[in-house]
């Protein structure tokens, strides 16, 4: 019986092949990740020194991000359609109403995740009461810096925090939703207000009533105790407290405690317990009900 050759492929299959192959090259190929960006944008007011040192310090220490640094607003806008991890903003680079105008369209987009920035300024009392007014809902992720009050060390360090996400807390803090009264010396006035972590040194207050705290603030708080607590420092725990950080939104400030007796701290510290281990309770029994409404139903 006679063999027959098969037909050798002619150009036209060897090149319908080719692309095939490359084909298939692209799809099993890693997809090729969006390039993310570090923008730096320097109105003039900051030093060209510093500006320099801040790049400087993201190229060395963040290196697979690209950084770039507008001059203008239409090149800040530009910017707007990349992949941006930080925005190190002057604000003095546009008059301050219309630069957080221009931001909250930036964070408004649905094309866009939530846009850290961290503000460099030398008049932060006038930028809290403005991005308060403006841009208060995305406050979670923004923070600011007084450049001219702190060294370079510090400015570093708020921009490593905006670029890493993992950072913890130094000292463990505990959610809680505490209201209460807080007097503030400063204008000599009782206020309303909420405790929404806290730890045996500090805690995060938020004011209810529209008040922007100011670095310094002295507060005395009127912290409502559990019912176990009363017979031996009666409904309320007193505790005198400072404004060490005032968040961007201005009504959120990160307070510590001052001059607190051994009374005081153990009151605190039973306090947090008896939380910690109601919360724990909680989730216990969430967890078996849970379990318990997974089980099949028997006959």
């Amino acid at each position: 019986m006679a063999v027959t050759d098969k037909a050798a492929p002619t150009k036209t299959e060897e090149k319908k092949d080719g692309n095939n192959s490359k084909v298939a090259e692209y799809l099993q190929a890693p997809r090729k990740k969006r390039k993310r960006y570090v923008v730096i944008a320097n109105g003039g007011s900051v030093s060209a020194d510093l500006g320099s040192s801040i790049e400087t310090f993201v190229r060395l220490n963040f290196k697979t991000m690209a950084v770039s640094t507008p001059r203008t607003a239409e090149e800040l806008q530009k910017n707007f359609g990349r992949q941006i991890m930080l925005l190190i903003l002057d604000d003095e680079f546009l008059p301050l109403e219309i630069l957080l105008k221009l931001l909250s369209g930036l964070k408004g987009r649905r094309d866009q995740g939530p846009i850290p920035v961290l503000f460099l300024t030398r008049q932060p009392v006038e930028l809290v009461a403005a991005y308060h007014r403006l841009l208060a809902p995305f406050h979670e992720v923004d923070d600011y810096v007084n450049y001219m009050k702190v060294d370079r060390t510090e400015i570093f360090s708020r921009v490593r925090h905006g670029l890493n996400h993992n950072n913890a807390r130094k000292s463990r803090r505990y959610k809680i939703d505490i209201p209460l009264d807080y007097f503030l010396l400063a204008d000599d006035a009782m206020h309303k207000g909420r405790l929404i972590d806290l730890s045996v040194h500090g805690a995060l207050l938020k004011a209810e009533d529209g008040r922007l705290f100011r670095v310094g603030d002295q507060v005395k708080l009127h912290m409502p105790l559990i019912e176990k607590q009363h017979s031996m420092h009666g409904d309320y725990l007193k505790l005198t407290a400072k404004v060490r950080r005032v968040f961007i939104v201005g009504d959120l400030a990160g307070i510590s405690f001052e001059h607190l007796s051994e009374a005081k701290i153990l009151a605190l510290t039973d306090y947090l317990i008896s939380m910690v281990t109601g919360q724990a309770a909680q989730r216990a029994m969430a967890k078996r009900t849970s379990a318990l409404r997974a089980r099949p139903d028997r006959a």
